[in-house]
């Protein structure tokens, strides 16, 4: 996001700690968590206000995608990405390993969470363009419901799955279609 002035600035971080955004930030998950560790939480506690440590923070990007501020605070550093091949370690599912199996390497085409549920028409545009040269495709959506929206409006050689690990398709992949976000860049340049 650009500077928009201090005030402005103000105006926005302050609309993030009200109560009617505390919902979308998860602060009763992030409370609840917090007391079954045994933290006191302050009344006016909010993850936004939590975001940076007294003792360190880390940043997992790279410093060569953002440059260190100067008006960062002291032990705030960039340590680099941290590649997740999911919670089984990389195996696929057996139905993601039929598509696999079943023709030529796919394209891949992921949104990341937030854009692939605030944009899954993204996906239906670009179905289309991957069938004139005749590309198969995996997609790989955030929820149910547009896994269901997009597998109705793509032809059966594209794949589609809810949420799935990046990284253990990587090398199964013809090419990748993304958003351009950092983690999904790091997944891609390691594979």
């Amino acid at each position: 996001m650009p500077n928009l002035g201090s005030t402005i600035n103000r105006a926005l971080w302050n609309a993030g700690r009200s109560r009617l955004v505390a919902p979308l930030i998860f602060r009763a998950e992030f409370v609840e968590f917090r007391d079954r560790l045994g933290l006191t939480t302050p009344r006016s506690w909010n993850v936004i206000d939590a975001r940076l440590s007294p003792h360190r923070n880390i940043a997992l990007s790279s410093p060569h995608y953002v440059e260190p501020a100067p008006d960062w605070p002291d032990g705030y550093d960039l340590v680099g990405f941290t590649p997740w091949n999911g919670p089984d370690g990389g195996r696929l599912n057996d139905d993601v390993l039929e598509f696999l199996a079943a023709g030529p390497p796919p394209v891949i085409v992921t949104l990341g969470t937030s854009g692939a549920s605030a944009k899954p028409e993204i996906f239906e545009a670009v179905a289309p363009i991957l069938d004139e040269p005749g590309a198969r495709s995996l997609f790989l959506t955030s929820n149910a419901a547009i896994t269901k929206r997009v597998r109705s409006a793509v032809g059966p050689e594209h794949g589609v799955w809810q949420f799935v690990p990046l990284a253990p398709h990587l090398p199964h992949a013809r090419a990748v279609v993304h958003s351009g976000a950092q983690g999904t860049n790091a997944l891609v340049l390691e594979a």
